[in-house]
């Protein structure tokens, strides 16, 4: 199956990325080495990511009333990410994420939500003939809640396959949004807050994935980084490694993977192919700077798929 339509519930932020030696100390000041400016936001980022691939990805979304917004909706569309359930917020500025990244490739970033803050169940539920046709729904949780278990009722009803990437994670999400995922795909640092369980081994992993299961969720799927991801089911679990890399910026290596893997089970890939693909995929987005910017195109990725 080519071209899959896939929606995407999400965020849309504009970055600023700060290239340094070392994240500063508390009370320390320090130079940066660069300074350049992208595009992100979990489902902003996932939404490109499955457009590189061929998907034909609708973005539903909030943007602020500002230069920034326009910004987002034009670079969306350079992506050839469907911007039609983009929605333009008055008096509210867009999204913004602050993203310090050292020399070892690794990330501290802070959120200024904006706009997305906004988004809203009924801004999905306005959606719903959209979600008639999508062979798979994704959202994070960089919105609202309800809107995003408003986005996965929809898909469960539609049979779309969904997937939850609880990303920022909360310890007391509703039980409904596991419920209604057939994947939850959580990092580690994720895991642990849900599950309040300290990971630090792949058994580690294993263990929140059965907790995570134990919520309501069908799959598990923990991310661990250079680690590669463990998928966990009721009756197995399965771990998938990656090959060591040189890390120039880590920063959206998850939304490469989990819009990778979402696009390959859309065209119909198990899920353990899917993994395989996804891991190889956000491998390649940590040896390149920024987020979107270093995402592979379909191109670079004859053969794997």
């Amino acid at each position: 199956m080519e071209n899959p339509y896939i929606i995407v519930v999400g965020s849309s932020n504009l970055d600023f990325y700060s290239y340094v030696e070392k994240h500063p100390k508390i009370r320390e000041t320090i130079e940066g080495k660069e300074l350049i400016t992208g595009f992100g936001g979990k489902g902003a980022n996932q939404a490109v990511m499955m457009s590189n691939l061929g998907g034909k990805v609708e973005m539903i979304t909030r943007v602020g009333d500002d230069i920034f917004g326009d910004q987002i909706k034009s670079n969306y569309e350079s992506f050839g990410v469907l911007t039609s359930s983009l929605i333009k917020t008055e008096k509210t500025p867009t999204g913004i994420a602050l993203v310090s990244v050292n020399s070892n490739g690794q990330n501290r970033i802070v959120i200024h939500s904006g706009a997305n803050g906004r988004l809203c169940k009924e801004d999905v539920e306005k959606c719903e003939e959209k979600f008639k046709q999508a062979k798979a729904v994704v959202t994070q949780l960089e919105t609202p809640v309800e809107a995003a278990l408003s986005a996965m009722k929809l898909g469960r009803k539609y049979n779309a396959i969904t997937i939850l990437n609880p990303a920022p994670a909360y310890h007391d999400l509703p039980s409904e949004l596991f419920q209604n995922s057939d994947i939850v795909c959580p990092n580690e640092t994720e895991a642990e807050i849900i599950t309040g369980q300290h990971i630090e081994t792949i058994e580690d992993a294993t263990n929140a994935g059965k907790i995570i299961l134990e919520m309501g969720a069908k799959n598990v799927v923990v991310t661990l980084g250079s680690k590669g991801c463990v998928w966990v089911t009721s009756s197995f679990s399965r771990y998938v490694p990656t090959q060591v890399v040189k890390v120039v910026d880590s920063t959206g290596s998850g939304d490469a993977f989990v819009g990778s893997f979402t696009y390959s089970l859309a065209i119909g890939n198990p899920i353990l192919e899917s993994l395989q693909f996804a891991v190889k995929v956000a491998t390649m987005s940590v040896t390149k700077k920024g987020t979107q910017m270093s995402f592979p195109k379909k191109s670079e990725l004859d053969g794997l798929i």
